[in-house]
């Protein structure tokens, strides 16, 4: 004969499971000390994938707090800020969308973030990384742009045919840019 289990029983084995659960949970997959990366190069930033439509990028970012045009050589971007700003005139989360005169919000064509913005790869690279750091990780670059107005310049990498750019002011990251190239024709494309 089995033994009748009483309402106190029952609820101590619910506990049990319960904290079981909040246990796990807190557990972080990616190890002691670490954080789980945001940025993945040639993938997505904080889960925003080249090619999202604007309802795909609005279902993970919110609507946007700010909306305008970009042009390039050779295409147009509608671009949209997630995120508020920071620093004054230093964005820190953009999408740009492909423009055309058919689609005016066209797929996700270019990611950037900027001041503000606090995620990392796998590696730990972000905003306020050094470049030593960057090339410690990731090596030689592809390329590198420079800008003899500022100073700045930019590192380049491809990572599943897509580029990836770290622009640097004074040896210290300031932007992360994901793209299929960054947005200059003369930009060497990931093939």
């Amino acid at each position: 004969m089995l033994p009748r289990l009483s309402w106190l029983n029952c609820l101590s084995g619910l506990f049990a499971v319960f904290a079981a659960v909040i246990v796990v949970s807190c557990i972080d997959p990616a190890g002691p000390g670490t954080s789980i990366p945001r940025i993945l190069p040639g993938i997505s930033i904080d889960g925003i994938e080249l090619g999202y439509t604007r309802e795909q990028v609005e279902r993970t970012l919110g609507k946007p707090v700010v909306e305008g045009w970009g042009s390039g050589i050779d295409r147009s971007w509608r671009v949209a800020e997630y995120y508020k700003r920071a620093v004054p005139l230093r964005p820190s989360f953009l999408v740009y969308y492909t423009s055309t005169a058919e689609e005016e919000w066209g797929p996700v064509d270019f990611v950037a973030v900027g001041t503000g913005y606090n995620g990392t790869t796998k590696e730990g690279i972000g905003i306020g990384s050094q470049r030593s750091e960057v090339a410690q990780s990731y090596g030689a670059p592809l390329s590198i742009l420079s800008d003899s107005l500022t100073g700045d310049y930019d590192y380049q990498y491809c990572f599943n045919k897509k580029n990836i750019a770290f622009r640097f002011n004074r040896d210290t990251i300031e932007y992360i840019n994901l793209g299929p190239r960054i947005p200059y024709s003369f930009t060497p494309k990931c093939d």
